[in-house]
Parts: C-alpha cells; structure tokens; sequence
C-alpha cells in the first residue's frame, strides 16, 4: 500500500479507509494509558470502558461514512452540515455508550443532563477537523481543504490521515465523557466502573472531576485561541503505548475571525506581547549598556581618587 493517499473516489480510496478504520481498531486492543502532559476526560473511565466507548465512536464515524457516500454529496455538502454530521456522531455514540454501560451495569443510571462546557468544546473545534477527514475519507486529495493546509501538505500521506482520525475519534470520546462526569457519583468506584490507577476515593474522583472541568475551560479559553493564532492544531493519537499529541501547521484564518469574547481577549494580548516585548528588549538592553557605562565612569572615579588619596598620603 502506497504512502500517498488517493486522490478519486473509488474502490482504491474504500480500501484505504478500512485500512484505516482497522488500524485504528487495532491499536484499541493495546494499553490505553495517556502518555501526555494533558490530562484527558475519557481517563476517568476504567480501560475496558475506555476502550468500549472508542470503538462505539469508531463504529459510528465509518457508519456515517457510508451513508454520507450512498447519499453521493459533495464537498460543498459537507461544509454546510459539518456541524449536524458532528451532532449526529456525537449524539448516535453517547446513545450507544449509555446503552452498553446500562446493559452492563444495570445499578447505575447516570443523569445525562445538558453540558454546555461539552457542547461548547463540540462546537469550537470538531467540526472544521470532522470536515477536513471527511474530505479525505470520502473524496480523496481531489477535494483537499488546500486553503488550510500549507502547500506542502497537499500530498497528504495515509499516516497523517489517521492522526486526523484519531484525533476526531478521541475528541468526540472525550466530549462523551464530559456529559457523564457532572453525574458520577462514589458508586462507580465501588461497581470498578472508574479509572481505579488513581480513584480509589470520593475524594480523589471530585479531585479528578473538578481538574478536567477547569483543564476544559483552560483550553477553551486559553489554549484553543493560542493554537489558532500560532496557526497549528494539537491532534490527539493513539500510539502503542496509548495516547499522546502531536501538532501539525495550518492556515486557521476563518476560526480566528469567529472568535468573541475572552478567547478573542488572549489573541489580543499575545498580540500586544509580539508588539511590547521585542521593544521592551531593546529598550532594557539601552538601558543596560547606559548603566554598565555610568558604572565603568564610576569605579573608573573611585580608583583614581583612591590611587591619588594613596599617592598624597605616601
């Protein structure tokens, strides 16, 4: 199989995708730890649920690639309705996901009230990630988003396909997990339903809960407007070891003016910093040589009166 990722729709281009799909499923049967100096929302969950809720969304990403293909769209199609295909992943997964956990845990009936912290994560980033793999999933590089990536990464190979992937897979089970936290209660601990490494307690679970939901808002405030000014996005990968990320370059203009707010703030600040530092610096270093030269004309002065006080005295 070539590196190259085809470029027309066709059996070649299906076979890639399951390729793919395999691939990834493959790597759900490894350990699942995260490798990352990121905490993430879906390692409150034991590994077997982890792996579970994974492959739930795996399912549900190839099932829409198939009707979206039977539908025969085109790209213009997926840039209006990229949000109602996330959705409809999104929502299709945390059915089935609460369907298995029920099934298999018939004591625990978590209430999946409406997260808004979850839909604002869904919304901010997903969609424009969920169109870039789609493209390449169901049209191949004839539909590339050239005007996101750099020239360089028109040839696209089936390795970064996957990170992309991945990278959506993982997202939309971490947004999954951010529904079912405000919920969870010390009665998943007891059931082995939680991620029992580090939450053994009611104390460590509210630790675990309250440091994902200020880790969310921290990226989402903070984080996500730094990637999109920087112009890169942080992908998400699930490696032999487990999960890590990796950062790839891409021309973010559009995210950008869509920001409002306080991640709007951020920009402008960093903005500020790109204006003020290089000219505090220079302003410091004039400084510096003024003082080193007030200073030199200063010692300079005491050691002549000194040799002259000496010389007087002698």
């Amino acid at each position: 199989m070539s590196s190259k990722w085809p470029e027309k729709q066709g059996l070649i281009l299906d076979q890639y995708v399951a390729f793919i799909f395999i691939k990834i499923l493959n790597k759900c049967n490894h350990t699942l730890n995260n490798y990352s100096d990121i905490c993430l929302p879906l390692e409150i969950f034991h590994e077997k649920i982890r792996k579970e809720l994974l492959v739930i969304v795996i399912n549900n990403c190839q099932r829409m690639i198939i009707q979206l293909k039977k539908k025969n769209i085109n790209s213009n199609y997926l840039l209006k309705n990229k949000k109602s295909i996330l959705f409809q992943i999104f929502e299709n997964s945390l059915k089935d996901f609460f369907d298995s956990l029920y099934k298999s845990f018939s004591s625990l009936t978590p209430v999946l009230t409406e997260n808004t912290l979850a839909k604002k994560l869904l919304t901010s980033e997903a969609p424009i990630l969920l169109e870039i793999i789609f493209r390449y999933l169901i049209f191949g590089t004839s539909n590339n988003t050239s005007l996101i990536f750099p020239k360089t990464l028109d040839r696209i190979s089936h390795t970064k396909i996957t990170a992309f992937a991945e990278n959506l897979i993982i997202q939309i089970s971490n947004y999954i997990s951010l529904i079912f936290i405000k919920d969870i209660s010390g009665d998943f601990v007891i059931e082995g339903y939680l991620n029992q490494t580090f939450i053994q307690s009611i104390r460590d679970l509210e630790k675990f809960k309250n440091l994902i939901i200020v880790n969310s808002y921290i990226d989402y405030i903070f984080s996500r407007p730094k990637a999109i000014y920087n112009g890169y996005y942080r992908l998400w990968i699930i490696k032999e070891c487990g999960f890590d990320y990796i950062n790839i370059y891409a021309y973010r203009f559009e995210e950008f003016n869509e920001l409002s707010g306080f991640p709007l703030l951020v920009t402008l600040v960093i903005e500020g910093q790109d204006l003020v530092l290089p000219q505090l610096k220079l302003l410091l270093a004039w400084l510096g040589k003024i003082i080193i030269y007030v200073f030199n004309r200063f010692i300079n002065k005491v050691i002549l009166l000194v040799t002259k006080s000496i010389r007087e005295s002698g």
